[in-house]
């Protein structure tokens, strides 16, 4: 009898250890990369699907140009598509003006 509580309360032990270790391990983990995040070490970008993918700081993300993208380029007469880069470059503006938060 004293042998099963012996054993049971060394099982439980070493059960709750490995848990805490775990939690605290996984919460470590995601507060260091949300600090790095917010300092503007990391960059961050949520894809189609939702999840969040991590950039370095001078890493560009894979940005996809499709045949239609160009084929809709090219069919632009020039002021339009001037027009265009202009508004591409003050969106890029905009965002430098943004306090880093490490997004893309």
């Amino acid at each position: 009898m004293i042998v099963e509580v012996i054993v049971s309360y060394i099982v439980g032990s070493v059960m709750g250890f490995w848990l805490f270790k775990q939690m605290t391990t996984e919460r470590t983990i995601a507060a260091t990369l949300d600090n790095l995040v917010d300092e503007g070490y990391i960059r961050t970008r949520v894809d189609e699907d939702g999840i969040t993918q991590l950039y370095k700081y001078d890493e560009l993300p894979n940005t996809k140009i499709t045949f239609d993208d160009v084929e809709e380029l090219m069919d632009m007469d020039e002021d339009e598509l001037a027009r265009r880069i202009e508004e591409v470059l003050e969106e890029d503006d905009d965002e430098e003006d943004e306090p880093p938060r490490g997004t893309v």
